[in-house]
């Protein structure tokens, strides 16, 4: 199985780990995530939410299953997720927007992805995930920008 997380440092360490006959048969694989983009206000009536897309992509002459898992993030809890800001915390969930369950890593009631791909003609595969950030209303917080820097996106193949 190979892994790669969503920083490029694991990702040059997992690519020169490899034997150069191994890299020519083995799948490589890549991972997109979503870029949200919302804008925030208290008294904006629910839903807050916008829908992004996760995509792997994949170069394999077989099969190959592939997983992406995401962290809690910077909350250590996929139940009470939030966004830091200048001052203030901001409660927001990732869903799958078909079942409404937690994307996560498949503990504690969450889903992740997980699929098996087969190559076209071309030797490539790929396949998506929508995913739905839920901002939860009535949260009086300051404005500007705010992020969950410790969100980790995990992706795994073979």
């Amino acid at each position: 199985m190979r892994t790669v997380r969503a920083a490029a440092f694991a990702l040059a360490l997992e690519m020169l780990s490899a034997t150069p006959a191994a890299a020519a048969s083995a799948p490589t694989c890549s991972l997109s995530l979503p870029s949200f983009q919302i804008t925030y206000s208290p008294t904006m009536p629910p839903p807050i939410e916008a829908i992004g897309m996760l995509r792997v992509d994949c170069v394999t002459s077989s099969a190959v299953t592939v997983t992406v898992k995401l962290s809690p993030g910077i909350s250590h809890d996929f139940a009470h997720r939030y966004l830091l800001g200048p001052h203030d915390r901001l409660a927001y969930a990732l869903e799958d927007p078909l079942t409404g369950l937690t994307f996560g890593d498949g503990t504690a009631g969450t889903e992740y992805f997980s699929r098996t791909l087969v190559p076209g003609v071309q030797g490539t595969a790929s396949a998506e995930q929508r995913l739905r950030l839920r901002i939860q209303p009535n949260q009086f917080v300051e404005s500007g920008p705010y992020g969950d820097n410790a969100l980790v996106a995990t992706l795994e193949f073979y």
